[in-house]
């Protein structure tokens, strides 16, 4: 009896165990989830981004604008870009508008 006993708790702590690990994976993913809910309602809006420069072989290009995003996942960024030749003293700037989609995956903007 006490075999059988034993030979049935075996096998009920072989399926549990499985199930327990699967369930606690799902808590962290559904913890996950709603951490990056809860940034992505922080994210909509529009924000203005710092300046961005960069050397370009006889240039720089500064970036200055905005992004927006949207609760439909969507996003504009939109502001100038300045591309000044000190060689040459030219500077040239340009307005820029982009679009795209957006996502919080593991707390990181996508």
């Amino acid at each position: 009896m006490k075999k059988v006993l034993f030979t049935a708790l075996v096998s009920l702590s072989v399926m549990f165990v499985p199930y327990s690990s699967s369930i606690a994976q799902s808590n962290k993913m559904n913890d996950l989830t709603s951490i990056d809910q809860m940034y992505s309602s922080k994210l909509v809006g529009t924000w203005n981004c710092n300046p961005v420069e960069m050397e370009v072989e006889d240039a720089t290009v500064t970036m200055k604008g905005r992004a927006s995003y949207f609760t439909n996942k969507r996003s504009n960024t939109f502001g100038t870009m300045i591309i000044d030749y000190p060689k040459e003293k030219i500077t040239l700037e340009y307005d820029y508008f982009g679009t795209g989609t957006w996502e919080i995956n593991n707390k990181k903007l996508v």
